[in-house]
C-alpha cells in the first residue's frame, strides 16, 4: 500500500529538511515546500531521491494565501496519491530587536505569529 504524500513547508533548510528525510525514509512521498532558496531545495530532494525515496518541490510562500491555495489546488491536481501528511515547519527568522528591525522585516515577524501562531490559541479551536 502506498503511504499518502507528505508536505513540509520550509523543508529546503534546516528543521524542515530533516523532517522531510524522515518522512521520505518511512516511506511517504514528500512534496518539499520552499519559499526561495532552489540550491537547497534541490540539494534536499536529491538527498531523498539518492537514497531511494520519491520528492518533488513545490516553490510557493505561504505566507501568500493567493499563492498557497493556487499551489494546493495544483498538487491536488497532478496526482492520485493524497496528501495525508502536513508538516507546518515555514517560518521567519529576522535576528534582530523587533524595533530594531526594517519596517519590512517588522511587518514579515507580525504576519508569521499572527496567521501561524496566535490563531493556535484561539478557543475554536
Amino acid at each position: 500500500m502506498t503511504k499518502p504524500r507528505a508536505l513540509v513547508t520550509g523543508a529546503s533548510r534546516g528543521i524542515g529538511a530533516a523532517i522531510a528525510k524522515d518522512l521520505a525514509v518511512a516511506g511517504h512521498p514528500v512534496i518539499i515546500n520552499y519559499r526561495e532558496n532552489d540550491v537547497a531545495a534541490e540539494a534536499v530532494k536529491s538527498t531523498i531521491e539518492d537514497s531511494g525515496g520519491v520528492a518533488s518541490l513545490a516553490k510557493f510562500d505561504v505566507g501568500d494565501h493567493a499563492a498557497t491555495n493556487e499551489a494546493i489546488e495544483r498538487l491536488l491536481a497532478v496526482d492520485d496519491n493524497p496528501i495525508g501528511v502536513l508538516v507546518n515547519n515555514a517560518g521567519v527568522s529576522r535576528d534582530n530587536v523587533f524595533g530594531m528591525m526594517h519596517c519590512y522585516c517588522r511587518k514579515q515577524v507580525h504576519q508569521h505569529w499572527c496567521w501561524n501562531v496566535f490563531p493556535q490559541s484561539w478557543p475554536d479551536r
